[in-house]
């Protein structure tokens, strides 16, 4: 059970949200591993299993992140939030960069052993993001932490599973989204794609030029 927020925390906030860790599938003979990219935070509006509302910008944190231009630790149970009453706790692993996607913001993380471990053991499942709130109380502005946690706060699928398939390079730049992606966002991509391309074409300048003039546009197609 983790401690209870202390006072004096202000407009942090831990434990909104969480994703599903699973351990990619192992080669023979080896130990399964965490995935490199964690999903960190959901897209827009989210209501977390205990009422408490938030709103994501994937591409404001990342953009923040870059800023920052500090790696990020990640925790246990977001333990290094109570080092009053728990003493100073070294960071189990880091998050070394940020990236904006369809579904959230994704954290490339390098893995410390001590977590790798417990993930493993199924001791922890989850990875739930520390993070600073607007002054609305609702909107994040800047990721502080991560940690690995037992139980979510929201509802959501996850984050890698054992078949997640990378998309190949040359399809990844032809759909503008970056080299290393997964199978989810190029879907996302198309889908965005295809309803752009269902909309009525807009019209040539010539055939608006024809109907203010009276004539008939298809005579120009004629």
């Amino acid at each position: 059970m983790s401690p209870s927020k202390p006072a004096g925390l202000g407009d942090l906030e831990t434990g909104a949200a969480a994703y599903e860790v699973v351990l990619a599938a192992a080669e023979s003979g080896k130990a399964p591993s965490p995935p490199e990219w964690l999903q960190l935070t959901p897209r827009g509006d989210v209501t977390a299993r205990d009422g408490r509302k938030f709103r994501f910008d994937p591409e404001r944190l990342a953009a923040a992140f870059v800023e920052g231009g500090l790696k990020l630790p990640i925790d246990f149970d977001h333990e290094s939030e109570f080092t009053i009453t728990l003493g100073a706790k070294p960071a189990r692993s880091w998050i070394v960069d940020m990236e904006a996607r369809p579904q959230g913001l994704f954290g490339k993380v390098e893995w410390l052993p001590d977590a790798v471990a417990a993930l493993r053991a199924k001791a922890y499942r989850y990875i739930s993001p520390t993070f600073y709130r607007d002054e609305d109380g609702i909107t994040a502005r800047l990721i502080k932490a991560a940690a690995l946690v037992a139980a979510p706060a929201l509802g959501m699928p996850a984050l890698a599973q054992a078949e997640t398939r990378s998309v190949p390079a040359e399809i990844a730049t032809a759909l503008g989204l970056p080299t290393k992606c997964e199978v989810a966002d190029a879907v996302a991509s198309i889908e965005a794609l295809r309803a752009r391309n269902a909309q009525p074409a807009a019209p040539s300048a010539a055939e608006e030029i024809a109907r203010r003039l009276g004539i008939d546009p298809k005579v120009l197609n004629g």
